[in-house]
């Protein structure tokens, strides 16, 4: 059944609350209420505050509108929908059974006179209005917050996904030199619980290297997860990249003698550039150990130096095996490996090429690969001459 939104209560008041006269009383609700006494007997007794703290608010803003009182009624309690207005010294009270009522309610109070009814309508629609746009801008709000709810989600979804593949395949990766140190240590202790004396060297250089790679997989976990979280943080100055490079290149040349290997360096005349020289070393570390582990006893690895107008150029070339074209999208993931073996045997995490990457990219920077079957690879990064991004030149 349609509501006759025009059916309702009006009660004329001083700005006290003190009823004046009961101006409209067609359903019969108010028949308790008489002149001179409080308007905050027209609701029950749970509902009389809010009537009270309604003639605050009418006192402060001119205006209450579309309060809930419950009103006493033969037979039980009634909800309206309660408004009021401050006009010309007195407050107009109504009660409707809807917001919208109230407002069709004042137009046919012919008892105010035709200026306080055009007052208190434009009043009630302003409110009506700001109150429809606010909750237009709301809910605008919680569907953007929404959306971004369900991005950070996926993203919470996505790196729960990739921590989950962090731990098996470092629970994998750790569990043979684990083996190796546990096997070779328990020889060694064996033969000295039982008195015999035997050469421990080999053991030792076992343990140690498997020490030294579970050390190193650590490590890179904690680098790839700070770096995932979006915690890369760069201690930004200006740095000569040709002394770098040859720091790099002269502290790798003891590693390559290993092999009887050697680094050659060539460079141009590149100015200094803004960037966070530790994290480049790290690029360069892992660049230069790569391409002496990867190319053959004896081999030559190259490194060069350029620039154009905007970047430095830096690439690193081995002679190693190089790299089948359907593996090469592996380089930069997580934990992949290509088919591709080191030529003495050294061992590989599977995330310096990912973390190399993130630095270069964290610089503003690219990295890029090109290999050939049996002829080596080189790999290619480029630096901002201007720095990273947000840095000032």
């Amino acid at each position: 059944m349609i509501k006759d939104l025009g059916r309702g209560f009006a009660v004329r008041c001083d700005e006290a609350g003190v009823v004046r006269e009961l101006i409209r009383d067609d359903m019969e609700l108010l028949t308790h209420v008489r002149a001179g006494e409080s308007a905050a007997r027209i609701a029950d007794t749970a509902s009389a505050g809010k009537v009270i703290a309604m003639f605050d608010e009418i006192r402060q803003n001119g205006l209450a509108y579309d309060w809930e009182i419950n009103v006493p009624m033969a037979g039980g309690v009634r909800t309206l929908h309660c408004s009021g207005v401050a006009a010309d010294g007195d407050v107009v009270l109504i009660g409707a059974e809807s917001g919208s009522g109230a407002i069709k309610l004042f137009d046919e109070i012919l008892a105010i006179n035709n200026e306080q009814t055009n007052h208190v309508r434009t009043l009630l629609k302003e409110r009506s209005e700001v109150t429809l746009d606010s909750l237009s801008r709301l809910n605008n709000e919680l569907v953007t917050l929404q959306r971004e709810l369900n991005r950070k989600n996926a993203e919470l979804a996505r790196l729960n996904k990739t921590k989950d593949h962090f731990i098996g395949m470092a629970a994998h990766d750790l569990r043979n030199p684990l083996n190796a140190i546990m096997t070779f240590s328990q020889l060694m202790l064996t033969d000295l619980a039982e008195g015999r004396i035997t050469e421990f060297g080999e053991f030792l250089e076992l343990i140690h290297n498997s020490s030294s790679f579970m050390l190193r997989l650590v490590n890179d976990m904690l680098d790839v997860a700070k770096i995932e979280s979006g915690h890369l943080e760069l201690a930004v100055e200006m740095v000569d990249l040709s002394h770098l490079i040859r720091d790099c290149v002269a502290l790798n040349g003891l590693l390559a003698l290993r092999k009887q290997s050697t680094i050659e360096f060539t460079a141009a005349d590149v100015p200094s550039i803004p960037m966070d020289s530790p994290k480049i070393q790290q690029v360069m570390d892992n660049l230069l150990s790569n391409a002496i582990k990867y190319s053959p006893p004896g081999a030559v690895v190259s490194v060069h130096l350029d620039h154009n107008d905007e970047k430095a150029i830096v690439s690193v070339t081995d002679t190693g095996p190089g790299i089948p074209e359907g593996e090469r999208d592996r380089l930069f993931k997580p934990f992949s490996r290509t088919s591709v073996k080191s030529t003495g045997g050294e061992s590989s995490t599977g995330l310096g090429l990912v973390i190399v990457r993130r630095i270069v990219q964290g610089h503003g920077g690219e990295i890029c690969v090109e290999s050939e079957v049996g002829r080596g690879s080189t790999f290619t990064f480029t630096l901002p001459l201007k720095g990273p991004p947000g840095t000032n030149s």
